[in-house]
């Protein structure tokens, strides 16, 4: 009886443990994106391109090797990541993976970043029925209200750095991409290159527009404009994955197409 007992209170302490170890990664996750934007931006490589080696994460992030190195000291000595020793075992040097939970909670910020976009459906539409004033008061509510510990602005700073990482990653590596490119140029010239170019089947495209508005009615019209726009993005992705499942293209020659869009406004704030 006191071996079941004694048995029971380690098996009790052990998920005690875990649960604690869950908790104190979670919280270290989450303090990364705004106090270490570079380990940060390891976990976002990773999470996109899977397993690497130093001298890729290296270029993705834009950061010396020695440097790379030494986040990714850090970050197998805080369990956020591990060494891939599969991979590792395959391959010239060390590669790196998330750990399978810290993976599971960037999966998740994806999640309820994607189900924010519905939510902001129901709010355009319950925007559009309100007049100038009631509008005025929902966004002075959305300002004082806290979302657990975070403000809304802090929320939104954090989702800005969440996507930072991913389009300096995809910068990062279209920079890699040129100067490998021109490289094979000059060693084996064009005739070689134009036969053998391989280059990711995606766009790199920047936009601005600026547009001056005097009302919160005129911002809701601008906010559905840009909704409208993607939902002919969802229509798209419908469209393009019925082709490639049709043709049998395989998942590795499918390539990320990475879409955001950043709406705010300059003002001067009175005193």
């Amino acid at each position: 009886m006191e071996k079941i007992k004694y048995l029971c209170n380690n098996v009790y302490l052990k998920r005690m443990d875990d649960k604690k170890n869950i908790n104190e990664k979670e919280e270290k996750y989450e303090k990364m994106w705004v106090d270490d934007p570079n380990k940060f931006a390891i976990i976002t490589a990773l999470s996109w391109y899977g397993s690497l080696n130093l001298k890729k994460l290296s270029s993705l992030i834009g950061k010396p090797e020695t440097t790379t190195l030494r986040y990714l000291k850090q970050l197998l000595d805080e369990n956020m990541i591990e060494v891939d020793a599969e991979k590792t075992a395959s391959s010239w040097g060390k590669f790196y993976k998330l750990d399978e939970y810290i993976a599971s909670l960037y999966r998740k910020n994806i999640e309820d970043y994607v189900k924010e976009e519905s939510d902001f459906d129901k709010k355009l539409k319950k925007y559009s029925e309100l007049s100038e004033k009631e509008i005025e008061l929902e966004v002075l509510e959305k300002l004082l209200k806290s979302e657990g510990d975070k403000s809304f602005s802090q929320s939104f700073k954090q989702y800005l750095l969440f996507i930072h990482n991913i389009e300096t990653s995809i910068t990062n590596e279209l920079i890699d991409i040129e100067q490998k490119t021109k490289e094979i140029l000059k060693k084996k010239g064009m005739d070689y290159l134009k036969e053998h170019f391989n280059y990711p089947r995606s766009e790199t495209s920047l936009i601005v527009r600026t547009i001056k508005l005097s009302k919160f009615s005129h911002a809701i019209k601008l906010a559905e404009t840009v909704r409208d726009f993607y939902r002919k993005i969802t229509d798209l992705q419908k469209e393009f994955l019925k082709e490639m499942d049709e043709e049998g293209v395989p998942e590795e020659e499918r390539s990320i197409q990475f879409i955001s869009t950043f709406l705010g406004g300059l003002s001067i704030a009175e005193e």
